[in-house]
């Protein structure tokens, strides 16, 4: 009698148990079975369902003790084989998996779950006959089951024919409304059509059955990327991720976005979250590097980037940015083999071949770099920069005539300078007796060599006759930038602003006289200086040649630097200041003049801390002679790749 009130006892518990389970109160329904089980441990049924619910929990170590426990005492308990593999699935086991599921259709084939589950992971392994054939025998069993119809629906789309698979996607939404996925992955082969704005109505019909669905969210990513737009789509891959933090592919999708859109510390943060799902993922150490790269902090992308060469010893864009922070670095003995190998991988990268001409400039060879930029010219001579390096590095070539190199200037003019329309007249205010308008444009403003010769000269303008406007190409400010900033009447950053752009501010400004200060070094933008935006332009400082430019009218210098008898070189009506053509301002960790070496030494010191390129066996003769003709004398030579 006892033994039957307590099978009675049991009966009811389970019954409550299994209310529990089938309301979703899996709490409660873990702690009935445990407490069956306590009276009954080798109750298999009972083991089995506690491993489900283990398994819904997410304690899957605990689920698969219970359901192999289960499966020992009773081996022909299908539903615990199909249990286990679903346990086996979450844990990335999937050929132990494959078995347990065929365990249990061998013991049950009528088992509708265990042959979607199986078909799932034989799709996933591109077994597509296998995987069809199972899920058409779990909608022989029920002819409605929507897991089914989607996996086939997949199907399809793997085999090359997203239209039917859309047409059993479409069929499923009509006839299970609710269910979420059907909505997704009809979305996801509407975007594979090309047809964006189909499948975002196919995610937010998801997205209003399951607002949290992180999948369509990440839906919705691309149907705003295919849009082109960005900003939203970096906002649903955002709140993809928060929702799927593991999903190693959101991360990515995000990581790409931000960067795209140059928000370096947010992409920044998403390759660090998928490095830390997937450390061995070559390319998030590679673009990783990069954004360390555009950050200036080298050391740190150094690593990264030698991360993802070390993982795939010929990753071009790992190999590129590896370069150009060695020639950052000066350190081009490191950087040509990188940027050789970049090169063989990606040949037509016009950035890789001006790298790379750089780092031979930077090794002092001259010639070849010289080769290569004119090879680099010729073959694009659309891109005014390149054309800008060459004859930088022209200048220093001391067997090129004046004549040649004023033929090489005019040319860059001809071919950068002539835009289809340019002003012949100004909206600048006639009145004489208004101060005057002086625009000054330089990404030098700062601690530069640029920027200490027009420091004291600029910022003593008379305020009351001249009001004085910079035109700011810094990509980054300092405390010398901020001297400039406090004494001008406006202050106009175009850093990533277009010619006409540009252009058109200083236009609206009303500048009478523009002054460029780059010439055809880094940064210039002469080719707004085209457009003429001012009515009187000049260049001074930055460049001590011609600029080829008639829109140019004036160039400043000094008889030291363009005797008259050069005038006829110069595009530019010369106009010499007395002396000199630099105000130079010592930067403030300038040390106190010391007394001459020769005095202590004994000897006269010759000094040169010029950039290599300038060094030529000519000019290294006239040096021997200097030396020869000074005894005892001694030369010392530094530059930044001399160590």
């Amino acid at each position: 009698m006892a033994e039957t009130n307590q099978q009675d006892a049991v009966s009811g518990l389970l019954a409550e148990a299994l209310d529990h389970h089938q309301q979703g109160r899996l709490d409660e329904a873990g702690a009935a079975y445990q407490t069956i089980l306590e009276q009954q441990p080798g109750n298999a049924d009972v083991l089995q369902l506690y491993g489900a619910v283990c398994y819904q929990t997410g304690d899957l170590e605990q689920a698969e003790t219970l359901l192999r426990r289960s499966i020992e005492i009773d081996p022909r308990m299908a539903a615990a084989h199909c249990n286990l593999g679903n346990v086996l699935t979450a844990t990335a086991r999937e050929p132990d998996a494959i078995a347990a599921y065929r365990a249990a259709l061998d013991i049950d084939p009528r088992q509708a779950q265990a042959h979607v589950n199986l078909a799932n992971l034989l799709l996933k392994r591109e077994d597509l006959e296998g995987a069809e054939s199972h899920y058409q025998a779990a909608l022989t069993e029920q002819p409605d089951f929507p897991q089914a119809r989607l996996g086939l629906a997949e199907l399809w789309f793997r085999r090359g024919d997203p239209g039917k698979a859309l047409r059993i996607c479409s069929e499923l939404t009509q006839s299970a409304p609710e269910f979420p996925e059907a909505h997704l992955m009809a979305g996801r082969l509407l975007l594979s059509m090309e047809r964006a704005s189909d499948a975002w109505a196919s995610f937010y019909a998801c997205l209003a059955l399951v607002p949290q669905h992180a999948g369509a969210h990440a839906g919705m990513g691309e149907v705003f990327e295919a849009q082109g737009l960005d900003k939203d789509a970096a906002r649903a891959w955002a709140r993809a991720t928060a929702l799927a933090p593991a999903d190693s592919g959101l991360w990515n999708k995000l990581g790409t976005i931000l960067q795209k859109m140059g928000d370096q510390d947010g992409a920044e943060s998403a390759w660090r979250n998928l490095l830390a799902l997937e450390p061995e993922n070559i390319d998030a150490w590679a673009w990783l590097g990069v954004i360390l790269h555009r950050k200036g902090q080298l050391e740190e992308a150094l690593d990264a980037l030698g991360r993802a060469v070390q993982g795939e010893p010929n990753h071009a864009l790992a190999l590129k940015h590896l370069g150009q922070i060695h020639n950052q670095q000066y350190h081009p003995d490191a950087a040509l083999p990188c940027l050789e190998r970049a090169l063989a991988l990606s040949p037509d990268d016009i950035q890789l071949q001006y790298d790379l001409a750089y780092a031979q400039g930077l090794l002092g060879q001259t010639k070849q770099a010289v080769a290569r930029l004119q090879e680099l010219v010729d073959r694009h001579p659309e891109f005014p920069g390149l054309h800008d390096t060459l004859l930088m590095y022209l200048a220093y070539d001391p067997d090129l005539s004046a004549a040649d190199l004023f033929q090489r200037h005019k040319e860059w003019g001809q071919r950068h300078g002539k835009p289809h329309a340019r002003p012949t007249s100004w909206p600048n205010d006639r009145n004489p007796d208004r101060p005057l308008k002086i625009g000054y444009l330089s990404r030098d403003f700062g601690r530069h060599a640029v920027g200490n010769m027009i420091l004291d000269t600029l910022i003593r303008h008379d305020a009351e006759n001249y009001k004085i406007y910079y035109y700011s190409e810094c990509p980054n400010e300092d405390d010398i930038t901020a001297r400039f900033r406090e004494a001008a009447h406006a202050w106009r950053p175009t850093h990533g602003v277009s010619d006409d752009q540009l252009a058109r501010m200083i236009r609206n400004d009303g500048i009478d006289i523009l002054v460029d200060l780059a010439g055809h070094t880094t940064g210039n933008r002469l080719t707004a200086m085209a457009l003429k935006p001012a009515p009187i332009q000049a260049s001074w400082i930055g460049y001590g040649d011609t600029t080829g430019l008639d829109a140019i009218d004036y160039i400043i210098l000094d008889d030291l630097t363009a005797p008259p008898e050069l005038d006829r070189y110069f595009t530019e009506t010369v106009i010499r200041l007395p002396n000199t053509r630099f105000c130079y301002s010592p930067p403030d960790y300038s040390p106190e003049v010391a007394p001459p070496p020769v005095e202590s030494n004994g000897y006269i010191t010759f000094g040169s801390f010029s950039n290599l390129l300038k060094l030529n066996p000519r000019l290294v003769r006239l040096w021997g002679q200097v030396l020869k003709s000074t005894p005892e004398s001694r030369l010392l030579l530094n530059w930044r790749t001399l160590g």
